[in-house]
């Protein structure tokens, strides 16, 4: 758990604003250590791998949730249930994986995947619905979906076997972006999420 540093203030600033005394040393030392903690946990909450579920069915994307952190547990897991706060989670943490439902409050899922390859072509974005209909594998593919799933098609074993082999092909690569291209990429779909 992340140390609150408004806390760490509170217990290092001397009272009353009167003369430090002899802990001040050690003091000082525990806030150093706050401070770096609190910059480890930040890091290790990033290189953690990580996918999205944008789905706006709450059971499903509990169950769902809960299946995937039963096979991974090292595996961090957000939920979206519309396109405009799924762009924001995209930009705030870069998933390796989404697994994105068609029909979604909005704008559907197709067109959001369409958008979101437009601004991060590299991220996996797997199309996860109950409707198996020709004309929407056909669109999926255009709008550049990596994988068309059926709900239900697949073993809990399966899925995560799946999302295991994309974040182990990420390893050999740089999968996150130096300082530059990372804030470009939050600023682009920083405006991405503001117009939609």
């Amino acid at each position: 758990m992340l140390v609150p540093l408004t806390e760490v203030f509170i217990f290092v600033g001397p009272p009353n604003h009167s003369p430090w005394n002899a802990r001040t040393p050690h003091l000082a030392f525990s806030f150093f250590y706050a401070c770096s903690y609190c910059r480890a946990g930040q890091e290790w909450r990033q290189e953690m791998p990580s996918v999205l579920i944008v789905e706006n069915n709450d059971f499903f994307r509990h169950s769902f949730k809960e299946i995937l952190k039963m096979y991974i547990p090292s595996l961090s897991v957000d939920e979206s249930v519309d396109g405009s706060d799924a762009l924001t989670i995209i930009g705030q943490t870069s998933p390796d994986m989404v697994f994105m439902d068609i029909r979604l409050p909005g704008r559907n899922g197709l067109e959001l995947t369409r958008e979101i390859k437009g601004h991060n072509p590299n991220l996996v974005i797997s199309i996860f619905t109950s409707y198996d209909h020709p004309e929407y594998r056909k669109i999926a593919e255009k709008c550049g979906a990596d994988h068309f799933l059926l709900k239900g098609a697949l073993t809990g074993s399966e899925i995560a076997a799946m999302v295991k082999a994309v974040i182990e092909k990420k390893k050999g690569s740089d999968r996150r972006p130096n300082r530059k291209n990372r804030n470009l990429h939050k600023r682009s779909f920083h405006k991405l999420a503001c117009s939609s």
